[in-house]
């Protein structure tokens, strides 16, 4: 993923300016399969549903 470094960046900034944003940063370190890289395993989306859930909960809080 050549430009993924840029992408997070953006997103980042954006969360910065905007307290009712959230950025997963977990997302790294979700397992990928070794044959589609851009696909994760399914407990890389087991806890990225959770890790969404997770930032949700904390982005409301801070929102209201």
């Amino acid at each position: 993923m050549p430009y993924i470094k840029r992408v997070h960046l953006a997103q980042q900034q954006f969360v910065e300016q905007d307290i009712c944003a959230g950025y997963m940063s977990e997302t790294d370190h979700y397992p990928y399969s070794k044959t589609d890289v851009w696909h994760y395993l399914i407990e890389g989306f087991v806890r990225m549903g959770r890790d969404f859930a997770n930032k949700y909960f904390e982005v409301i809080k801070n929102c209201q």
